[in-house]
């Protein structure tokens, strides 16, 4: 199968959108502007996270049909989410460490200093590998967040899954997502008060990405009533959104909860963004080759953004910038995480 360029045109906005999400997350951004603050980080967060799972999703059909065997599937397919994980996190390591010996935020930062916090060695080892919260706070870690996402685990987790979704996905399209819907609701919500984060649970994020899979395998069939698809998926997007701005209280945080009732807002945000991005594709506008180029580093820059706002975080204090200054920041941050990964790409693979 040919290369598809405006999935790398999705890839590259997740990115951005995770970037974009975990900036306006800052302390700052909370004191300053609280609802900009919830409006353009957890839910852009919510988006942008559901894009990346979809994206996986639709790429996955074609990757079982070219691989000789499950096993080799399953190999291939950890060794590309672990490898640039691990290697993310020991060429951040080598990067941090010496200036951790004059910083103490950063000396706590650190995974491989836990050891001298008090902590174990466990820390080191979880930094090393795509873990979700709930792992993590299994083995004691509570605070582990140096690179990469909890989403890289649960992708493993739907990789894992994907042979039997891939079955269902072909034969039973809707009847499938809805199912893949309950059972979603039904883990989320039976897990609540007894685990970390129900949220980030692989069984929770199956519809995402079971419907990039649908759209993939049914995307012939699918074109063919894209009109009132785009319509029917823009007037719910729209009334979904209408409805929780509506109700959004400040004391709650988000917009959109982190909770399977934010599918009403990510499956049509999905199909639209799908979309609007194979429809840009056919006009081959340089500016969208010219982001599709950074397709190769956006992967790794997913997993090291985290450092690297944070990094940003511990020297501005973002509630003094007006508009232009954030904005200035922001596009430091994506600059400078961006050629971060290249260079990790480039002397470690």
């Amino acid at each position: 199968m040919k290369k598809i360029a405006w999935i790398d045109t999705i890839r590259i906005m997740a990115a951005l959108m995770v970037i974009f999400a975990h900036y306006f997350m800052c302390a700052g951004f909370k004191d300053s502007s609280p609802y900009l603050h919830y409006a353009l980080s957890y839910d852009v967060a919510i988006i942008g996270v559901a894009l990346f799972l979809a994206m996986s999703g639709y790429l996955i059909p074609a990757s079982l049909k070219r691989a000789p065997s499950l096993g080799k599937f399953y190999v291939r397919k950890f060794i590309r989410i672990v490898a640039p994980f691990t290697m993310s996190y020991l060429a951040l390591t080598a990067a941090l460490a010496p200036v951790a010996l004059f910083s103490e935020e950063i000396f706590n930062l650190l995974p491989i200093f836990n050891p001298l916090r008090g902590g174990d060695f466990s820390a080191i080892i979880l930094g090393m590998f795509p873990v979700d919260f709930n792992a993590a706070v299994f083995f004691g870690v509570t605070v582990y967040i140096f690179v990469g996402e909890w989403f890289m685990a649960t992708i493993l987790w739907l990789y894992l899954l994907a042979p039997l979704l891939n079955y269902f996905a072909v034969r039973r399209p809707l009847i499938s997502l809805a199912a893949s819907i309950v059972v979603s609701c039904a883990a989320f919500y039976a897990t609540q008060g007894v685990i970390f984060d129900p949220w980030s649970l692989f069984v929770v994020r199956v519809p995402e990405f079971l419907f990039g899979m649908i759209l993939f395998l049914h995307r012939e069939r699918l074109k063919k009533f894209q009109p009132q698809l785009v319509i029917g998926s823009s007037i719910f997007l729209a009334a979904n959104l209408i409805y929780f701005v509506a109700t959004f209280k400040l004391e709650t945080g988000m917009f959109f909860s982190a909770s399977p009732a934010s599918f009403a807002l990510t499956l049509p945000a999905i199909y639209l963004l799908f979309t609007f991005a194979e429809m840009l594709d056919k006009f081959r506008l340089k500016i969208f080759e010219r982001l599709n180029s950074l397709c190769a580093d956006s992967y790794v820059a997913m997993i090291i953004q985290h450092v690297i706002i944070h990094l940003f975080a511990l020297a501005i204090a973002f509630e003094t910038l007006d508009a232009f200054g954030q904005f200035v920041v922001l596009l430091l941050i994506i600059v400078t995480t961006f050629a971060a990964a290249r260079l990790i790409n480039k002397f470690s693979f």
